[in-house]
This record gives structure tokens, C-alpha cells and sequence, in this order.
């Protein structure tokens, strides 16, 4: 092949990529801002049906929350809600992607490979979509006239769920040393 046709054909294959790359829709990029727990949780109904990416410590029991340690409490009708976002996967949503199977076991994988201990901090990335409702709407009296809200995963916890694409970035913060969970 002469150095004219080598020089042609990569000239069209750069091409050709750069206007591929421009058909990816917003929705699969990942955002170039990842928002803490705090941050998510201080602005829900901006963040609300959008595609983010959320970095948090993953507290883990009867399912999967991201959780923050937050300077400031979100309250809504005299009910403080905890500073979690629930974690699920699309099967129980109406959004049109499906997760990254294989990424997320890959990077679940590389987290047992980092031995966390009982009391270490999972520090991961989520990329999803956040889903939350009117608040108030979700917020009433119990039968004892306390405030009560009714929210998304274990136990109606939380104030918002992030539908998950892909998971990355895994870090695990020694007990002891501060982290999401027990300060910035």
C-alpha cells in the first residue's frame, strides 16, 4: 500500500470517529461533574430525572444506599430525612437504559480485592439517573403524631433512588480516617 492510500485512509478513519463519536446521546456520556451525596440531596428537583454521577461511601444492609455526611439536614415538614440515596438497578424503573452488568461485577470485584475491613468506608461512583418525588407529598404524622416520611428502598428511607448505568472509581478508606461517612 503506498504511503498516499495509508495517509488517506487514516485521515478518514479520524474523521469518520470524530463523527461517530458525536451521535453518542447525552444521556450514555458520563457528566463531567460528580456531585457528592450533599450536594445531590441539597437540590433534588434540579437533579431530578437526570442523568448524574454520584460519589458517596455504599451502606450496605437490606439493599444498597450511597450515603453523606452532610452539614446540612433536609427537612420537610418537621421529618429529617437521612442523608441516603438508594441505589437500584432499571428493572424497577421505566428508564430506558439498561445497567452495565459487566462493569459493575468487574468493579465489585476489585473492591473484595482491596480487603475492606468490617469498618471501612466503600467509597464508589455511581452513574444514573436520580428520581425522587415532591417530598411533601411523602411526608405526613404517624399515628402518634410524629413526623413521618415514606421514601424510596429498606424501610421507605430514603429521599431519592439513583437508577444505576455503571459503577467506577472504588476506593476503600481505612477505619479511622475520615471519609464520607465520617467527615470531608
Amino acid at each position: 500500500m503506498s504511503i498516499t492510500v495509508r495517509v488517506i485512509l487514516t485521515i478518514a478513519t479520524c474523521i469518520a470517529g470524530t463523527m461517530l463519536s458525536g451521535f453518542q446521546s447525552k444521556e450514555t456520556r458520563r457528566p463531567s461533574k460528580v456531585y457528592s451525596v450533599c450536594e445531590v440531596l441539597a437540590d433534588l428537583a434540579s437533579f431530578n430525572g437526570k442523568m448524574i454521577s454520584v460519589r458517596g461511601a455504599v451502606l450496605g444492609g437490606q439493599g444498597t444506599f450511597l450515603v453523606g455526611n452532610c452539614q446540612s439536614k433536609l427537612v420537610v415538614k418537621g421529618f429529617t430525612w437521612p442523608n441516603l440515596i438508594w441505589l437500584t438497578f432499571p428493572y424497577k424503573s421505566s428508564t430506558p437504559f439498561n445497567a452495565d452488568l459487566a462493569t459493575y461485577q468487574h468493579v465489585m470485584d476489585a473492591v473484595k480485592r482491596m480487603h475492606p475491613g468490617k469498618n471501612d468506608q466503600i467509597v464508589l461512583t455511581y452513574l444514573g439517573v436520580l428520581e425522587s418525588d415532591d417530598l411533601a407529598k411523602r411526608t405526613s404524622l404517624n399515628r402518634m403524631g410524629q413526623p413521618t416520611g415514606i421514601g424510596f428502598g429498606a424501610q421507605n428511607m430514603a429521599p431519592a433512588q439513583l437508577v444505576i448505568k455503571t459503577v467506577m472509581d472504588p476506593q476503600v478508606i481505612p477505619s479511622g480516617r475520615d471519609g464520607p461517612v465520617r467527615g470531608n
